[in-house]
């Protein structure tokens, strides 16, 4: 309502009852991602902004949610630039789209943005190792795997051994290694492979080493009885083979 006072030549008058409808102002919501390819197990910093064109600046709490899941929420700072940051490491690997809300209030409408996160398997790394990679026939040896992941995160899954296409065994790292109980291998070279096929959430990895066998070393020696001896009489001869080992022995004249 407008009213006039009036003066010595005038009257006073009042306007009519005047209806101002003031309507809550227009924003919008940004989302940036810190890295927008990240890894398994990486943190991922979100930068949410809102702004108003008419110039105010909107206050009160946005959201970050995947489908019908909410990930985290933070305060707006109130003061330009009006933004706050929401922190996520629990992104399984593949395509996240995220959607950026900030509720509506007396004084400011709701908005939106959306951003698409990417995030790839985390590497693996696996260093193979022998506890002789050149021996002699007869030794025993132990295989084991130091296996690390990117980020530090756990993976799933058994590390497998191979002599060429024959599986040797598997084992767990429990602790970032693991080992499979000796093995003797027949004499000659054996390509042995350890490998991790990888998990929903890391990707496969391997390493090889060779192990050379040696053939055992063995001396022969040969006795007469009698010896001398004379013509007609019976001789043994005695063949010795040391180490001792399997197989035959041919003596000849």
């Amino acid at each position: 309502v407008a009213r006039y006072g009036g003066d010595s030549f005038h009257l006073t008058s009042t306007s009519p009852a005047f209806t101002q409808t003031v309507t809550p102002a227009f924003t919008t919501t940004s989302v940036v991602s810190s890295s927008p390819t990240s890894s398994y197990g990486a943190p991922v910093t979100f930068a949410i902004s809102v702004a108003s064109p008419d110039g105010a600046i909107p206050s009160g709490t946005v959201s970050l949610s995947e489908g019908s899941s909410t990930l985290g929420s933070c305060s707006l700072t109130g003061s330009d630039p009006n933004s706050c940051d929401i922190t996520i490491t629990s992104f399984a690997a593949g395509s996240h789209s995220l959607t950026a809300r900030h509720l509506a209030s007396a004084n400011f409408a709701a908005s939106s943005g959306s951003v698409v996160q990417t995030v790839n398997r985390a590497t693996t790394t696996l260093a193979l190792s022998s506890t002789g990679l050149s021996v002699v026939y007869g030794t025993a040896v132990t295989l084991a795997v130091d296996f690390a992941t990117e980020n530090g995160t756990t993976a799933s899954g058994a590390i497998s051994f191979s002599d060429g296409t024959t599986p040797l065994g598997s084992c767990t790292p429990a602790a970032g290694s693991c080992s499979i109980p000796p093995i003797t291998f027949a004499a000659g070279s054996h390509a042995i492979t350890a490998s991790y096929a990888g998990d929903t959430n890391h990707a496969p990895t391997s390493d090889a080493v060779t192990v050379d066998v040696a053939q055992v070393t063995t001396t022969t020696t040969l006795t007469a009885s009698p010896n001398p001896s004379t013509y007609g009489a019976t001789v043994t001869l005695t063949a010795t083979v040391s180490p001792a080992v399997p197989g035959t022995v041919a003596i000849s004249d």
